[in-house]
């Protein structure tokens, strides 16, 4: 709702849009009421406003596009078209169960497929939204620095192999805040949690529709401004709707629990979260796990001397391994 009322036009998938399968995410774009939504007064959702975009996820059976590959927008009557990639190794990131039945194709084989479709279609301004980015080399550089990306990463391959016509690429998933060129191409990421927008100009010729300039800068989100009525009262309507839940005391703790971590990377939060995992999970009738993993970069906070409440719990990444004789 809140991304309905900022008047996003297009979102690439990422994986986190297939925590909870892709009946849910249909759902998130087509509207309807959630089947365990019975704590909000089972009102109707009525779905994201903005198209989402998936050149690459595709039908295992069919080889479909579970969402439209791009769209064309105009602009003073120039055509600029977006490609919307999804992450290529999410099904590495989720559950299994959440993308059974969907592949994932190759990022830069299915952008130069699109993009020879849309120059066919007389398209000269491509912007390739996808949810893929880099690391810099610089981790001390400030958010608007126009950086190196390592050249191990995946996404500096990418951007190598693409199709030159490609303008812009918008890049997420590693919370990186960076503007750089590569091969004539920009390539940017806004960092995370909306601390950073990215603001991306090009200059075209009208007549032939050809890029002549282009730059890209980010720019810290202000935080001393008046909140948006709008978005404040959403936001104080689901507070309410939750708060039964969100409140709901699971255990008190006598004592800091930190994710700080040791010489070989391991924390006390990291701990516990991973033995909470097996545990739950160590009954055969629940699979019968015997070992359990957490991401450190999953663990959003530290544990203080208060109440743990499901919102804290709902945040902790699961990874548990149920078969150990097949694990290599």
């Amino acid at each position: 709702m809140a991304l309905n009322m900022m008047g996003v036009k297009f979102s690439a998938v990422g994986n986190h849009e297939l925590d909870k399968g892709l009946d849910e995410l249909m759902r998130t774009q087509k509207g309807g009421c959630h089947s365990k939504d019975d704590y909000l007064g089972n009102s109707s959702f009525e779905g994201a406003h903005f198209q989402f975009l998936a050149a690459n996820l595709v039908n295992e059976s069919t080889n479909a596009t579970i969402f439209p590959a791009y769209n064309i927008t105009y602009v003073q009557g120039v055509p600029i078209g977006f490609i919307g990639i999804a992450l290529e190794n999410t099904p590495t990131t989720v559950s299994p169960s959440t993308v059974k039945g969907l592949k994932f194709l190759n990022e830069t084989e299915t952008i130069n497929k699109y993009v020879k479709k849309l120059k066919d279609m007389g398209v000269k301004t491509i912007v390739v939204p996808i949810h893929d980015g880099g690391v810099s080399q610089d981790k001390d550089a400030l958010y608007n620095k126009q950086l190196n990306i390592t050249k191990s990463n995946h996404i500096f391959d990418v951007v190598k192999h693409t199709d030159r016509e490609v303008a812009v690429f918008i890049t997420g998933h590693t919370h990186q805040a960076y503007h750089t060129l590569i091969d004539g191409h920009i390539l940017t990421q806004a960092y995370a949690l909306g601390t950073v927008l990215t603001y991306i100009n090009l200059t075209i010729i009208n007549e032939t529709h050809a890029v002549i300039t282009k730059n890209a800068r980010n720019i810290i989100v202000a935080r001393n401004v008046s909140k948006d009525s709008r978005v404040a009262e959403l936001v104080k309507k689901y507070k309410c709707l939750i708060a039964h839940i969100a409140n709901k005391v699971i255990v008190n703790i006598t004592g800091n629990i930190t994710a700080t971590p040791n010489d070989s990377g391991e924390s006390v939060l990291g701990d516990l979260i991973a033995d909470a995992q097996l545990y739950n999970n160590s009954n055969p009738s629940y699979g019968g796990a015997v070992v359990a993993f957490t991401n450190p970069e999953g663990i959003l906070s530290n544990l203080k001397r208060v109440e743990i409440n499901l919102q804290l719990i709902s945040r902790m990444v699961r990874l548990s391994v149920s078969n150990p004789s097949k694990t290599t």
